[in-house]
């Protein structure tokens, strides 16, 4: 039996290579052919590879298709040549070896004062279009949606705490302080029971009308 595997093995091994790809901020990932030994999975000989370089912004759908698209030409070459081809299959090595156990939808629960900006802007396109990130807001579960990193090299050197959240006005956006001191920012949000609605409708519903002095001290939750 031959295995199609979107990870270059023995780097994640197991059910979620992809979102593990993305949620690790692998700038290099692929795609590995392999036998199947049996009753054990992703330890088999490896029959060929192919790295594929992974986009900054590139989210899970695109990952996804990509690799498939790329591991199918893959198999066509493997069974033109299918002797010669599990011939020439090599051990795995034993260094290198990590694994990419099953999620679930608790995954999406940001932790704001144990992740940096670019671990939550990660785990958004690890878990886009399967899960949404999530807090809490005033005790309410809240969805973050359109995530993206405005000005990487923007630095918070006050003293509020992260999950501190404002709004933007330059991009439009809420942004929500992580532990590394920077933003990550959200281009609309959704309290659970209500509809997603725009950063600046957030701002003009939850955020305007309280005093200046405490609108930094606005602090979103861990779930």
């Amino acid at each position: 039996m031959v295995n199609v595997h979107p990870s270059l093995l023995p780097r994640w091994r197991g059910a979620a290579p992809i979102i593990y790809s993305l949620l690790h901020g692998d700038q290099i990932t692929g795609v590995t052919l392999m036998k199947i030994k049996a009753d054990v999975f992703d330890i088999g000989e490896i029959i060929s590879q192919q790295e594929v370089p992974v986009l900054k912004d590139i989210k899970l759908p695109e990952l996804t298709e990509q690799l498939s698209k790329i591991g199918a030409d893959m198999l066509v070459e493997c069974l033109k040549h299918l002797p010669q081809s599990l011939q020439n299959a090599k051990p795995q090595s034993e260094e290198g070896v990590t694994y990419a156990k099953k999620i679930n939808k608790n995954i999406g629960s940001v932790k704001w004062s144990e992740m940096s900006a670019i671990q939550v802007y990660n785990l958004y396109r690890a878990i886009y279009g399967l899960y949404s990130l999530k807090t809490k807001f005033k005790d309410k579960e809240m969805k973050l949606f359109n995530a993206f990193l405005y000005d990487v090299d923007e630095v918070e050197h006050s003293d509020i705490p992260p999950g501190s959240i404002q709004y933007c006005e330059k991009s439009s956006s809420i942004r929500i302080l992580c532990s590394d001191r920077k933003y990550i920012n959200f281009k609309s949000l959704r309290i659970v029971g209500k509809k997603e609605i725009t950063a600046l409708d957030f701002y003009n519903g939850y955020i305007k009308n309280i005093p200046s002095t405490n609108r930094n001290l606005l602090i979103v939750n861990t779930l």
